[in-house]
């Protein structure tokens, strides 16, 4: 029965509810949305009164109720009401009854069907379970952040991986807990979400309960909700792989050592041969000393450079200070120049070269230009050159390795810096990735530019140190530390 026979006027958004919801009229039901005749298992045009939905106990003590309800004009609740359906089906539910503001005596009813609702009930602690139990599985730590750094939720695994408890650490400020060194760092990362959907991916340290510091990985997503924006993130840690790339580093610098060694001897040949050569000749007089000091001892200095860069070079290390770009730069070229004259290849650095200063580790900084100038003239054609570019602009310096070789295929530049892979017959990979590492520590980037048949550009931008502190501020603590 429709509700136009009663000329009573509902609002049709009642019809879209889920909810079964009845008007009764003097026991007849002149009203039902299609919730309630898809529950009842009754056809719209069907008559239904209230004692075809009850069993004879619960109908006469709703239709009690009901005209208590017309009576005191107030709603009630009825719990524990057996309903019938067409199918003599009967379920649990809680009736909620009111007298309608109609001025015929019609009761509103809304149906709850108990069951159903305490099964949803069950379903829904059911999957926060093993939701719980998941989260708590998972060695990942995730949170979700206001963009201030406000924590709204993370995962109980921080207990495990962390030592807090995560209910303790809604609310706080997450920047509160990361190494002061890193900390500007993420910061702007967060501010840089604003206009950036980009994933952002960074490496930081992050504190512990016990109050130690501890290397993590995380990838920080912008999401955004009516609310305002939101950050999620993973944090992962990363002391077992940042152990992994030190060796790696180390044992790659050896291989560079043991590589440049056997041209540096032959290097230190020559002005050993010279020297010897003005000994003897002294000795049996026939040249004097005093007119050619100057010419030996540029011969030794030159030998002494040499040992000292290499020595220099090859011993651990584990200091951080400002540093010159240049004169790395110069002490490269001293080690790589043997290399570059055997395979025909000039090295050459910009003229007016300017001061860069930054802060950093200068061994691994000169790891990193070894490991481009060496690839740089290894994939250089015979009688070439190899450019080397210093530049600077008001917060960075640029260092640009520029060769004219056959150049990089795109598919495979974005495949470059990764572990193990190279485009080298007898390479490992291992360079490339190391040099990544070690620039990406020092808050830097390497970017690559390639064209086939006409060479590769690798660009070092790394911050001055004048910069020290601000967004993007230089390293202060050698990234073997790790602490």
């Amino acid at each position: 029965m429709k509700i136009e026979d009663t000329k009573f006027n509902f609002n049709k958004v009642v019809d879209q509810l889920p909810n079964p919801i009845m008007i009764f009229k003097n026991e007849q039901l002149v009203y039902a949305n299609p919730s309630t005749y898809q529950l009842l298992g009754y056809e719209e045009y069907e008559e239904i009164f209230l004692k075809n939905l009850l069993p004879m106990g619960d109908y006469e003590k709703v239709l009690t109720q009901f005209q208590q309800v017309l009576t005191d004009r107030k709603s009630i609740v009825l719990k524990d009401i057996t309903l019938r359906t067409k199918e003599n089906k009967r379920m649990k539910t809680k009736l909620y009854a009111s007298p309608s503001n109609h001025k015929h005596p019609f009761i509103q009813v809304y149906i709850q069907d108990t069951v159903y609702s305490a099964k949803l009930k069950q379903d829904f602690t059911d999957l926060q379970k093993k939701y719980q139990d998941l989260t708590n599985y998972i060695s990942d730590v995730i949170a979700y952040y206001k963009q201030n750094g406000s924590i709204q939720y993370i995962t109980p695994s921080v207990n495990r991986e962390f030592g807090y408890k995560s209910d303790r650490l809604i609310g706080c400020c997450a920047f509160d807990f990361i190494h002061p060194q890193d900390r500007k760092r993420v910061e702007y990362i967060f501010r840089s979400l604003t206009y950036n959907t980009e994933q952002k991916q960074v490496r930081f340290r992050v504190r512990q309960n016990v109050g130690t510091y501890v290397w993590v990985e995380s990838a920080f997503y912008r999401i955004e909700e009516e609310q305002g924006l939101y950050i999620l993130a993973n944090l992962k840690k990363i002391e077992k792989q940042i152990e992994a790339e030190k060796l790696a580093m180390q044992t790659e610098k050896l291989a560079m050592v043991g590589e440049l060694s056997a041209g540096i001897v032959h290097e230190i040949k020559n002005p050993l041969t010279s020297i010897k050569g003005f000994l003897q000749l002294m000795q049996v007089g026939a040249i004097e000393m005093k007119d050619y000091i100057n010419i030996l001892k540029a011969e030794v200095d030159r030998i002494e450079a040499m040992a000292v860069n290499m020595l220099s070079f090859a011993k651990p290390h584990d200091s951080v200070d400002r540093h010159n770009l240049k004169d790395i730069i110069k002490d490269v070229f001293l080690l790589l120049d043997v290399q570059a004259n055997k395979n025909n290849i000039s090295l050459s650095l910009n003229e007016d070269v300017p001061n860069v200063f930054v802060k950093g580790d200068e061994i691994q900084l000169k790891q990193v230009l070894i490991n481009l100038v060496k690839n740089a003239i290894e994939a250089s054609h015979s009688n070439s050159k190899v450019e080397v570019k210093l530049a600077q602009d008001c917060r960075n310096g640029y260092i640009k390795v520029i060769d004219y070789g056959k150049g990089i295929p795109k598919r495979q530049l974005s495949k470059l810096g990764k572990s193990f892979y190279t485009t080298k017959e007898e390479g490992t990979g291992l360079g490339l990735m190391v040099s990544y590492r070690i620039i990406e520590h020092h808050h830097g980037q390497i970017k690559i530019d390639s064209k086939l048949g006409e060479g590769t550009t690798f660009t070092v931008w790394l911050p001055k140190d004048v910069y020290q502190g601000q967004e993007l501020g230089p390293i202060k603590e050698s990234y073997k530390s790790g602490t």
